[in-house]
C-alpha cells in the first residue's frame, strides 16, 4: 500500500471510493488506526493555533483533506481530553 499525506491509503489495483474517510480504518491494524487518530488530532490542534483559536469547520476540513464530520468528531475528542474548550 502507498500512503499519501499520512491520511489516505491506496491499495495497488483498487480505487478509493467516495465514502471512504480518514476515520474509516477497517483494513488497518489497531495500533496504526490509533496513530492516525493521534495525527489527525495534532493536525486539527495545529489548525486551531494557526487561526487564533477559532475553527471554520469547512475550511479546516478542506485544508486537512477530511470531512466536516471528521473535524467535528476530532473537536469532540480534543474537548473530552481537555485539550480545547468549545465555545458556541
Amino acid at each position: 500500500a502507498l500512503t499519501t499525506s499520512g491520511l489516505e491509503t491506496y491499495e495497488k489495483g483498487t480505487e478509493e471510493t467516495e465514502n471512504s474517510s480518514p476515520g474509516n480504518y477497517e483494513n488497518l491494524q489497531p495500533h496504526l488506526a490509533e496513530k492516525l487518530d493521534s495525527l489527525l488530532e495534532e493536525l486539527v490542534l495545529d489548525y486551531i493555533y494557526r487561526n487564533g483559536g477559532e475553527v471554520d469547520i469547512a475550511k479546516c476540513a478542506e485544508e486537512l483533506g477530511i470531512s466536516q464530520n471528521d473535524v467535528l468528531s476530532i473537536l469532540d475528542v480534543l474537548h473530552d481530553k481537555g485539550k480545547i474548550r468549545i465555545e458556541r
